[in-house]
């Protein structure tokens, strides 16, 4: 989905009340759902998507559990269009505009991830990062089915082998769960593949 043909400034999100805190500093709600017009490539018109998410505390995760489309008056569904609605990536790009963030608490590190033009972020400061703000970027991005490794890799500027190497001593340290889920392997294969 190329973001800058889509027009997101009309789109709504709505959060629930109940929450969940995803790291130091960064509070989320249990639901969202996020209303707005999406433009498959080639159609003019634009079609009305609604997706929801909730927060599954057992995965740690939230999972896509509505979408709903529909068309202008006058106008039809093609499989075409629906092929092109990427409901994940809507979702990834809604749920975090629902984060409260108490900026006192926040490191400079998980800023970059949430919000990397932020004029609160000082870049210098991501060599400063500690395993505790890679854990935290880690962690927010498996909530939000982001590849956690790559999240971290690029929020600070490190390699991926960098990366795991210190989810590794995260675990070792007991700042992370040991056991792998099958996310985690699918994640670190194609984290492999990709370089």
């Amino acid at each position: 989905m190329d973001e800058s043909v889509q027009n997101f400034s009309q789109w709504r999100v709505v959060s629930g009340v109940h929450t969940v805190e995803l790291a130091p500093g960064v509070v989320a709600p249990t639901s969202v759902t996020a209303t707005g017009p999406y433009v498959p490539d080639g159609d003019a018109l634009p079609l009305e998507i609604r997706i929801t998410s909730t927060y599954d505390r057992a995965t740690r995760a939230y999972v896509l559990r509505e979408v709903s489309v529909s068309a202008p008056e006058g106008a039809g569904l093609t499989g075409t269009a629906l092929r092109q609605i990427p409901p994940q990536r809507l979702m990834r790009w809604a749920i975090p505009r629902t984060f409260r963030i108490d900026m006192d608490e926040l490191s400079p590190a998980v800023l970059a991830f949430i919000d990397p033009v932020s004029p609160h972020l000082d870049r210098a400061m991501l060599a400063d990062a500690t395993l505790e703000d890679a854990v935290a970027i880690y962690r927010i991005a498996e909530a939000i089915s982001e590849a956690p490794t790559k999240a971290v890799a690029d929020a600070l500027g490190i390699p991926m082998r960098t990366v795991r190497d210190r989810m590794r001593r995260a675990r070792e340290r007991e700042l992370l769960e040991h056991a792998e889920t099958t996310r985690e392997i699918r994640d670190s294969a194609m984290d492999e593949l990709r370089g």
